[in-house]
């Protein structure tokens, strides 16, 4: 998935770091356009965690570029929010809770055990920096986001491992269970956890403390 037009987001982060390096005053209006498609490739990503494989499948060519192409997403973000104007950063950081609601993709992505690991990393870091020093994001992650997962969900989760598993022969190769753990702030804790995912796990204890 492109950030706009034909450009990657490989392609993107590189235009945005020069822009930060040489002091933009018109950063967000110049990449207003990847910002407004950043949710697709996220959402991309995680549609992709959310399909079946078989324990030891190697990564395809497309999903290698996805991947690839998802970290440059996400490190696009931080990069975002890296401007030392506090007023500059805390506009941005409304901006993209409010009109643009990175913060629903980033706790869905957060809340999988499964998934690269730096992705994992760097969304951790950005959803922190989309809530610190900001009372306004702060205060709508918090209300957006469950506590922990829905009485449904842990009835899914606590069916699945009860089941018998299907019978299978000798040579069949059982696909991994798909579907996606819904965004909560104790799944996204647990993943991390689970993963031994350090960075990630003290990405999100940030995010917690700064809401």
């Amino acid at each position: 998935m492109m950030a706009s037009g034909s450009e990657s987001w490989s392609s993107v982060l590189k235009r945005a770091r020069c822009a930060r390096f040489d002091g933009d005053d018109n950063f967000f209006y110049e990449f207003q356009g990847p910002i407004a498609h950043w949710e697709v490739q996220i959402s991309s990503y995680i549609d992709y965690l959310s399909r079946p494989r078989k324990p030891g499948q190697q990564l395809n060519d497309d999903e290698k570029y996805l991947i690839v192409e998802t970290r440059a997403a996400i490190r696009f973000g931080l990069c975002c929010l890296s401007c030392d104007d506090e007023a500059e950063r805390r506009d941005l950081q409304i901006r993209l809770v409010k009109n643009h609601q990175w913060h629903f993709p980033l706790a869905t992505l957060l809340s999988q055990e499964s998934g690269d690991s730096k992705c994992r990393v760097f969304a951790a870091k950005l959803f922190s920096n989309i809530v610190t020093s900001n009372d306004v994001t702060a205060t709508a992650v918090s209300r957006a986001v469950r506590l922990s997962p829905s009485a449904d969900d842990i009835s899914t989760t606590i069916q699945k491992k009860i089941s018998p598993p299907p019978p299978r022969s000798a040579d069949d190769t059982q696909e991994e269970e798909s579907g996606l753990q819904e965004a909560n702030w104790l799944s996204m804790l647990v993943a991390a956890s689970r993963r031994n995912d350090r960075e990630a796990l003290a990405g999100g204890t940030a995010v917690l403390f700064n809401c």
